[in-house]
């Protein structure tokens, strides 16, 4: 694959200086940089927990800290009486 970039005058400046110093074209040395970069994550599909955690984040991530101070702190330790409550 060939790959045309127009760079800014600063950045070849400094991309050429960087290349000559390592004795290598700019456009070696460009190509080295780019096969330098770490590889992608795989994609792979959310787990469930993973999904739980990122909808709790969002939602009590939005709610303001008064609020938050109002919800219980053992969490699902008295499931069954904060259920019983509200029914």
């Amino acid at each position: 694959m060939t790959l045309h970039l127009e760079l800014p005058a600063d950045v070849e400046a400094r991309l050429t200086a960087e290349a000559q110093q390592h004795n290598l074209s700019l456009e070696d040395y460009a190509l080295n940089k780019l096969l330098a970069l770490p590889a992608p994550e795989p994609s792979r599909e959310e787990t469930a927990g993973e999904a739980i955690l990122r909808l709790t984040r969002e939602t009590f991530g939005t709610l303001p800290p008064e609020e938050l101070a109002k919800l219980p702190t053992d969490f699902a330790v008295n499931h069954d009486h904060y259920i019983h409550i509200v029914s």
